[in-house]
């Protein structure tokens, strides 16, 4: 529950813009009237959220492809994502590592996949490097070398450096 309630946090300051398009400024020397918190933005959306990141909400985007891919398509440059669908995410890469669910190992491999595919089609650093944050927790020791290869061909230092540390810890974790 600690890294859903982290990654709401880190979900609410990734996005500019309230639900009904008022504008916000998000800047450090902002007044704190001038943007919504992270508990404002959640108990604001406390239904939706958690329907959402339930694994029933989550279900039909673990189960297909195209409905993964269509969520992490959903992550954009850095303020622009939706609360909603960074939630998400971080909740599906905490919920196909849960041990015990009979259906995790497929689930996992179905996101995880997707993750690395967004990762290696992503042309915006910041958008690149959340994805990559997300297969560093959820992915698998056989994802290591296309990870790898992706630090490689990468001309972002960032992209590079952090693809590099995702790609070592795929690589010996004990998953």
């Amino acid at each position: 529950m600690r890294h859903l309630l982290l990654a709401l946090a880190a979900a609410a300051a990734l996005t500019a813009r309230a639900e009904l398009g008022k504008e916000y400024d998000i800047r450090p020397a902002a007044t704190a009237g001038a943007a919504p918190t992270a508990v404002n933005w959640q108990n604001a959306n406390d239904d939706a959220l958690a329907s959402a990141t339930s694994p029933e909400g989550l279900a039909p985007i673990l189960a297909h492809p195209k409905a993964a891919d269509a969520l992490l398509a959903r992550v954009k440059p850095a303020y622009q994502t939706d609360p909603l669908a960074a939630a998400q995410i971080a909740a599906a890469s905490q919920l196909v590592m849960l041990p015990g669910r009979v259906t995790a190992p497929a689930e996992r491999e179905l996101w995880t996949g997707a993750l690395l595919r967004a990762a290696q089609a992503s042309q915006e650093t910041y958008r690149t490097l959340f994805l990559l944050d997300q297969l560093r927790w959820c992915g698998k020791p056989d994802q290591a070398a296309a990870v790898r290869r992706l630090a490689d061909a990468s001309k972002d230092g960032a992209v590079k450096a952090f693809a590099a540390l995702v790609a070592r810890e795929l690589a010996t974790a004990e998953r």
